[in-house]
């Protein structure tokens, strides 16, 4: 896919009259490089995306005062959104079962 995303890219540069200012294997260099980060995003990001009605993370309430209450009360939406079935348990596990299978984890 992401060959297919390079071809793409290139094409449209190429026909702008644009040079492609990196090589597929650059590309290839920089996203694994950036895969913690992606991670990272992804546990932040993923949980408030597939979220349902009162599931949804108020951040709002996140101030320095209710910090704690803040972070308890993510802990038991994520833990809710956790449980039911559906999109979350495969699209949350699937970025970690990549990270293992590209070695982040062991260093």
């Amino acid at each position: 896919m992401l060959y297919t995303y390079y071809q793409s890219f290139s094409k449209v540069l190429l026909f702008a009259r644009r040079k492609v200012p990196f090589t597929f294997k650059e590309l290839l260099n920089e996203m694994e490089k950036s895969k913690i980060i992606g991670l990272v995003n992804g546990m932040m990001i993923i949980p408030g995306v597939v979220a349902e009605g009162d599931e949804l993370f108020d951040l709002s309430a996140f101030t320095d005062d209710k910090l704690e209450e803040f972070g308890e009360s993510s802990q038991k939406k994520f833990a809710k959104i956790s449980e039911r079935e559906g999109p979350f348990k495969d699209r949350f596990l699937s970025m970690f079962d990549e990270m293992i299978d590209s070695h982040v984890f062991d260093d």
